[in-house]
């Protein structure tokens, strides 16, 4: 009888042990992603500050930090990262063609962007259907704005593209 107890309490023990250990896993997983979370609010929020109030300038064309957030949402139609928190600008023939034409506006004026050259080259290309680049423009831009989370890490697959633009365009 004495065997008997000492056996059912090893097993209670390693039960009770084992249950601890199994609830102590679950709540560090849930604050883990809590502090995730408050991460990527506060990545967010750095992100927003840089993005100027004004998206035009006063002869009604985009401010440079808003064209290159409009390249760096188009580009999450094509690129694999884990976050694409910055938002999302489907890619269309109009809208390459309005941002070649507002290049076009600005080029050789004292209005011309800082970086300029990098746009017309990325923009060149998609306008030929070639979005190989949409990785280095979308981490040369993040990089531009500080980007800490949501690094490219290659190009989405045709299916995958399509299931992206149909999650958040359709």
């Amino acid at each position: 009888m004495n065997l008997y107890r000492w056996i059912i309490a090893i097993i209670g023990g390693t039960a009770i042990l084992l249950g601890g250990v199994f609830l102590f896993l679950i709540f560090s997983d849930i604050n883990e992603q809590q502090q995730k979370a408050q991460e990527q609010a506060k990545e967010q929020e750095k992100f927003e500050e840089k993005v100027e109030a004004v998206s035009v300038d006063e002869d009604n064309l985009p401010t440079e930090s808003f064209f290159q957030d409009m390249l760096h949402k188009m580009t999450h139609q094509k690129v694999r990262s884990d976050e694409k928190w910055a938002g999302h600008l489907r890619i269309t023939d109009e809208r390459i063609a309005e941002m070649q034409a507002v290049l076009n506006n600005i080029e050789g004026t004292s209005k011309e962007y800082d970086h300029f050259d990098f746009y017309e080259r990325t923009l060149k290309a998609w306008g030929r259907g070639d979005f190989d680049n949409a990785v280095e423009v979308h981490n040369t831009i993040w990089d531009w704005k500080g980007g800490s989370v949501g690094k490219a890490k290659g190009l989405l697959s045709k299916a995958e593209e399509k299931q992206y633009i149909e999650t958040h365009f359709e």
